[in-house]
């Protein structure tokens, strides 16, 4: 990349004149005089020359040369000039000297965002006020923060640095003896193109490549300015590598491409910071020759897509004629709509055959899928290698894909028994049509894992102030011999405290299950409904539940659970009778058994899949609880551009002898909650995942609610009397060794008006 750019600008002179016929002669200095010096002692100036000059005796000029040159190199001078006066004593050499000025202050001043910081600028600078002005202090200062940027990661041909200094006959010149060091940050304006680039649009490289330039910047609308940060328009080195690797994976260029800055043309007079255009010089690659009649087609190596579909997205038809650019253009839309499909690393070329008995050709589009060869797994030193194969979405011999590659490190990471996380790709060859896939892991070198949380948020109504504080903390152990192993203790405290103590392991023996079991303590709210108000009472359960799970692959699960544990029942704050607590004490005796599909990009904050549930649970076997349940629960997540996304839920329940809740973080968010052996409920989200600025991800979201609980709930007419609906925005942030925590603002509707629900606060994602 070839960048001219002004680094610094410092103006200084040097002079050092000698006498070439006095020199030469064998001259006995008499006396030595300084002239000149107002802030320096003459003491200091003569130490130099004291090895060059010595009273009555002959003056050695390359000596002199030498000393001369290392009184400039103190910094204090802008003008040096030896003479030989005459005397009655005899000779005498007379050092002429133009002191730098001394400085009042020292101010800095950065054109551009201050990517840097002042403080660490500043810092970088040594000249200092009140002080005679050293030009080697401030080439070294010019160089120190230099080297701030270059350690950031900056390009350094993008940033300047200058000063008010000018120069009048031999003396350096500063206005009113203020230095003022200024620091030009130069932006990327736009992208601009010279040479062959066919009909491609400079507009079309921004968005193939994701370049950030300022003009893109200032033409967005306030709400994307929230959500975008200007400072990307300054690139750094990383940056501009990975910007030339999209631009030529594009397809459409040669390597004799290559890129310059160049002056800014067309800056908003609202934008008043320097900056310059990204020039990309271009040469498009040469895979066919132009103006060759093409009778047919034909496309080689083609099995994942409908090759038919695929000449029509790529807008192949027969008969036409060779060009190179029209041909450029085919290749990027095959590989494009392959990765359209969710396809990654296909490559796409194309061979021009002549027939023997005519003028007329075929052209044959060459593309190479990739297919998985080997799967490598390193990294591990203590985890056994199926734990880590049993997560990976992919096999060998499956096209590569997307999908998979994020599903597998999503689940790898969301095990907890890693740090770091990677998998990469890597060729044969590059005509090759496999793809070694290598899984680099780090393992957590420390399995205990500790965590806590704080959160306040509005209590539900009828509860007391305190019942919005919730307080959680965990303790753990995971994978500590490499067996996918996990012990971990949880408490949490808040309104209704509970605790337990959890053991699982995940693929015993290499066998696609997993077991878990836990002993427990949690307390209850449970409410009932009396003309109309909801009651509530207290319930305390401690107890022992254990699951079995079979996994025959990482999307599909089905579960085997038991709970056994015993209740205490007694009055809240308002009484009611005891009928309505009847059984008071017991024991409940529980079988669960569930089926769940999970295809999404992330199990924390999901922004693209699907999930599938059917569970049914019964309760009886002697116990004095006797109930049974039975829900379905299908939610979708559907992107619609980078980073937004639509998701939806719907959730049908259907039982007797225990009641669902619907209303409250989990269902209708601002709404209290109504109860019955009956439930229905939809959610709607819009979702709005921020570029990462932090290590806690978060997701914005604007949702809709509907739904409700009853005995009758899907009799005609309960759709108006006994549904829930409210509107409202959150935010939901994944914090590490905790989940994800979300913060609701919810607005009931009733009667066609809005009214505010009050914040809601829930563990885990919605839906």
């Amino acid at each position: 990349m070839e960048v001219k750019m002004k680094k610094y600008i410092i103006f200084m002179i040097v002079t050092v004149l000698f006498s070439a016929m006095i020199f030469s002669q064998s001259v006995s200095i008499s006396f030595l005089k300084i002239e000149g010096n107002t802030s320096l002692a003459t003491s200091l100036i003569t130490s130099k020359l004291s090895n060059a000059v010595q009273i009555g005796q002959p003056l050695n000029s390359d000596a002199l040369y030498t000393a001369l040159q290392a009184l400039y190199n103190t910094g204090y001078f802008s003008y040096i000039e030896p003479k030989i006066q005459y005397s009655p004593i005899g000779p005498g050499l007379v050092i002429i000297l133009t002191e730098n000025p001394v400085l009042k202050s020292v101010d800095v001043k950065v054109n551009g965002p201050d990517l840097i910081g002042m403080d660490k600028i500043r810092g970088a600078i040594t000249v200092e006020a009140s002080k005679i002005l050293n030009l080697v202090d401030l080439k070294t200062s010019f160089q120190n923060v230099m080297q701030l940027y270059t350690n950031a990661g900056y390009i350094s041909n993008m940033i300047s640095l200058e000063t008010n200094i000018t120069q009048s006959g031999n003396k350096i010149i500063i206005p009113s003896n203020n230095l003022v060091i200024t620091i030009n940050e130069y932006a990327i304006w736009n992208l601009k193109m010279t040479g062959d680039y066919g009909n491609l649009t400079p507009q079309q490289i921004i968005q193939n490549t994701g370049l950030f330039t300022m003009k893109g910047f200032e033409s967005m609308n306030p709400l994307m300015k929230l959500f975008s940060n200007a400072n990307d328009a300054y690139p750094k080195f990383s940056q501009m590598q990975d910007f030339q690797s999209k631009l030529f994976q594009m397809g459409y260029f040669s390597p004799e491409t290559s890129l310059n800055f160049a002056p800014a043309t067309d800056v908003s007079s609202n934008f008043k910071d320097p900056a310059v255009d990204l020039v990309v010089n271009a040469k498009l690659m040469k895979v066919v020759k132009s103006g060759l009649p093409i009778d047919n087609y034909f496309f080689s190596g083609v099995s994942e897509v409908d090759p038919f579909a695929l000449a029509k997205y790529a807008g192949i038809t027969a008969p036409a004629t060779t060009n190179n650019f029209e041909q450029l253009v085919q290749l990027a839309k095959i590989r494009d709509y392959y990765q359209k499909k969710g396809y990654l690393l296909t490559s796409a070329n194309v061979e021009y055959y002549k027939y023997q008995s005519s003028n007329d050709g075929f052209i044959d589009y060459k593309v190479i899928e990739r297919h998985i060869g080997k799967i490598e797994i390193t990294g591990n030193t203590k985890t056994k290698s199926y734990l880590i194969r049993r997560e990976l979405a992919f096999h060998v011999g499956d096209p590569v894909t997307i999908q998979s590659i994020i599903q597998s490190y999503n689940n790898l990471n969301n095990t907890g028994f890693f740090t770091n996380v990677s998998i990469t790709p890597t060729f044969p060859s590059t005509d090759s049509t496999t793809v070694n896939m290598v899984v680099t892991i780090t393992e957590n070198n420390k399995p205990r894992q500790i965590g806590g949380s704080l959160t306040i948020a509005q209590p539900q109504s009828g509860q007391p102030w305190y019942s919005g504080i919730y307080a959680s903390g965990n303790l753990g152990l995971v994978d500590w011999n490499g067996y996918g192993e996990s012990l971990t203790s949880q408490i949490n405290l808040g309104l209704n405290p509970n605790a337990n103590i959890t053991y699982g392991v995940i693929f015993p023996f290499d066998l696609p299950m997993n077991f878990n079991t836990s002993l427990y303590y949690s307390t209850l709210n449970p409410f009932v409904t009396v003309n109309g108000q909801n009651i509530y009472y207290d319930e305390s359960e401690y107890g022992l539940s254990a699951s079995i799970g079979y996994q025959p692959n990482v999307y599909t699960s089905y579960n085997l659970g038991m709970n056994y544990y015993y209740f205490n029942n007694t009055q809240g704050s308002t009484p009611i009778a005891p009928s309505y607590l009847s059984p008071a004490t017991g024991t409940c005796r529980q079988v669960n058994l569930s089926w769940n599909y999970t295809n999404v990009d992330n199990t924390l904050l999901s922004m693209s899949g699907v999930n599938f549930s059917l569970g049914g649970s019964y309760a009886g076997f002697g116990g004095q609880k006797n109930f049974a349940q039975g829900t379905f629960m299908v939610s979708g997540y559907l992107p619609i551009l980078p980073q937004l996304s639509i998701g939806g839920r719907v959730l049908v329940g259907d039982g007797y002898g225990t009641n669902f809740d619907v209303g409250g973080p989990t269902t209708v968010r601002g709404w209290n909650p109504v109860a019955g052996t009956q439930e229905f409920v939809s959610n709607l989200d819009l979702r709005y995942e921020p570029p990462s600025s932090s290590s806690i991800p978060m997701m914005l979201s604007a949702f809709y609610d509907f739904g409700g609980a009853g005995n009758q709930l899907f009799a005609y007419g309960n759709v108006e009397n006994a549904f829930m609906n409210s509107i409202g925005v959150g935010i939901s942030l994944n914090v590490p060794y905790l989940g994800v925590l979300r913060f609701d603002f919810p607005f009931k509707v009733v009667n066609s008006t809005l009214q505010y629900g009050g914040i809601t606060f829930g563990v885990g994602e919605m839906f």
